[in-house]
């Protein structure tokens, strides 16, 4: 299916940090859930474990460079890398998770099952 949205995950760090990724597969699993598919290896999987919550938001040509960064740099190797987009984010009044402020779109999500 083309195209293909620009899924952004955003959840904290156990620090309180935010952490950010870009996803290639999500889809709406249906009309008030999504379904992510991302791998073990990612800090925001594990992020989503321990607090079982997660924002998701897409991006827009305008975050074109911040959301291509993001999908390239790992978490794990770069600590600064939400800072490095220069993106603002707020915290959610709903559950536990970052809102993207700098995105058109976001929801806030809680953990189903994994």
């Amino acid at each position: 299916m083309a195209p293909m949205p620009v899924i952004l995950i955003a959840t904290y760090n156990d620090d309180g940090s935010i952490d950010v990724m870009n996803a290639a597969c999500g889809t709406a699993f249906d009309y008030k859930q999504v379904e992510l598919n991302i791998s073990d290896e990612h800090r925001t999987t594990e992020n989503i474990r321990k607090r079982k919550a997660f924002s998701v938001s897409l991006a827009d040509v305008s975050n074109l460079v911040p959301a291509d960064y993001v999908g390239i740099v790992s978490a794990k190797k770069e600590p600064q890398k939400f800072s490095k987009t220069k993106w603002n984010a707020h915290k959610s009044d709903v559950v536990d998770v970052p809102i993207l402020d700098d995105l058109p779109f976001s929801m806030e999500c809680t953990l189903e099952f994994f």
